[in-house]
């Protein structure tokens, strides 16, 4: 059976000019299934439209390598109708494979919008009913609505086929180890069924998570970018497995991922990714 993007090994890609096709090559050398990135081209000021206009070129590296390559958009809490009308009109003209949005504190509660999200994630994918989206964040918890109540009917990602790529950065839950990959995971697994931002009447097939437990897929961040250690979050990520994580992963960022990091992702394929 061919497995999903979201089961293989991702990576983000913050600065295209910072890039290279020996990059490329480690990424591909770890030997997922189906390896992808995402590159910033959306609310980013200081790479979005270099990354833009490189994208051809990057397109044509990865080609070769049969390697996927999606949008990466960051939201700024900005009217989510606008926001999904540009993010499909850029993902339609740049023939992408896939969306990532990047939703951080001005979807959360308590000092964000929180109904942005669903509002957002709703007008995509009635646009774009088959292309792959995820959405990164920093907070898989209840300051977000994952089950989509705001909306009429109401669609969950469990509905809207979303993926959620948790950020789970060692030099943030060292000190808050309310990010770690296990907490995360038996909270949702203990509260995903019954927390009214979570819970779908409909999705009886995954307990009633409108975030199916299967549809979490963390995002690593590599050794020494903000002084982070990817052996520690590739550990934490195989201790949660006992919580409900499924194979599927992402690095950030590709660019400066040290030679050390690939080989050590490369000794947990058919682990953590596939």
């Amino acid at each position: 059976m061919a497995i999903t993007y979201w089961q293989g090994l991702g990576a983000f890609v913050m600065t295209g000019r910072n890039l290279s096709t020996a990059h490329l090559d480690k990424l591909k050398s770890c030997g997922s299934q189906r390896p992808w990135i995402a590159v910033v081209i959306y609310n980013d000021d200081v790479n979005a439209v270099s990354n833009r206009q490189m994208l051809p070129g990057i397109k044509a590296w990865c080609s070769v390598r049969d390697i996927s390559v999606f949008g990466w958009y960051n939201g700024t809490g900005q009217d989510p109708y606008e926001d999904a009308r540009q993010i499909i009109a850029l993902h339609t003209s740049l023939n992408l494979n896939g969306i990532i949005l990047d939703l951080e504190a001005a979807y959360q509660y308590p000092g964000g919008d929180a109904n942005k999200m669903p509002y957002m994630l709703s007008a995509i994918r009635g646009r774009l009913p088959s292309v792959e989206i995820g959405v990164s964040t920093n907070g898989m918890n209840a300051s977000m609505i994952y089950n989509g109540r705001v909306l009429t009917p109401k669609q969950s990602f469990y509905d809207l086929r979303v993926r959620c790529l948790p950020q789970w950065y060692s030099a943030y839950y060292n000190k808050d180890g309310h990010t770690a990959p296990g907490y995360q995971m038996n909270w949702l697994k203990t509260n995903g069924s019954t927390n009214e931002n979570f819970r779908d009447d409909n999705a009886s097939q995954c307990y009633y998570r409108g975030l199916p437990l299967s549809y979490v897929h963390g995002t690593l961040e590599v050794s020494g970018v903000e002084g982070s250690s990817l052996s520690q979050e590739i550990s934490d990520c195989v201790a949660a497995k006992v919580y409900g994580l499924t194979p599927g992963i992402s690095i950030y960022t590709l660019e400066n991922t040290p030679d050390s990091d690939f080989d050590l992702l490369a000794r947990h394929r058919n682990e953590i990714y596939l």
